[in-house]
């Protein structure tokens, strides 16, 4: 993000998100404002930061946010927990505060497809690979959107040959949504009562 200055003050934006864990190498970026210079020429304004990598096994994160991605290898509904592959970790997640809406149906799909999770954990445990999910994703990457109905926000998707349906009436929507689209599809949600799942956020791929 790029700074910009207003009278004598130099500001800079932080914003998006930041994993904690990279699902294939286990490394992100940290972020020492306390060890930041700023300096500013006439209208220019440079800010430099201190940063350094996070490994899940080299530096102590616990009870931090953090966010992971990876794969679920096994669901127990009854206690609430289920094991993500990230990388070469397994992590053991407990999701029994999590509120989404049909998070089970969310987590099976993820399971049977195959597909790529995003969890948000309130606190990590980096000693035992333990997280407390706060927030849960299923990523659908690459697939086509078709049977679009734009009054009812409803479209399908094709997964493995089966067809689901996807609400996007609350979604955060990047670029447009039309017949025959590919799209990333982050979901967060399923409907019971009309047997389709929510999206969080689509992104229209070019």
């Amino acid at each position: 993000n790029k700074p910009h200055c207003e009278d004598d003050s130099c500001f800079v934006e932080i914003n998006g998100e930041v994993n904690i864990a990279s699902d294939k190498q286990n490394v992100a970026i940290d972020f020492d404002l306390q060890q930041s210079e700023v300096n500013i020429t006439g209208n220019t304004c440079k800010v430099k930061f201190k940063i350094s990598p996070l490994h899940i096994n080299k530096k102590i994160i616990n009870d931090r946010p953090v966010i992971l991605k990876g794969k679920i290898e096994k669901i127990d509904a009854d206690t609430f927990s289920f094991s993500l592959l990230h990388g070469k970790d397994k992590i053991a997640v407990d999701y029994s505060n999590v509120t989404q809406e049909g998070i089970n149906e969310v987590l099976n799909l993820a399971l049977q497809h195959s597909l790529s999770v995003k969890v948000k954990c309130s606190t990590f445990n980096s000693e035992n690979l333990e997280c407390s999910a706060e927030e849960i994703f299923s990523i659908l990457d690459n697939v086509t959107i078709v049977n679009l109905d734009e009054t009812n926000k409803l479209f399908d998707i094709n997964l493995n040959s089966t067809f689901i349906t996807i609400d996007y009436s609350e979604a955060e929507i990047e670029g447009t949504i039309a017949e025959y689209a590919k799209a990333e599809i982050k979901v967060n949600g399923y409907s019971e009562t009309d047997e389709r799942y929510l999206a969080k956020k689509i992104e229209i791929k070019d």
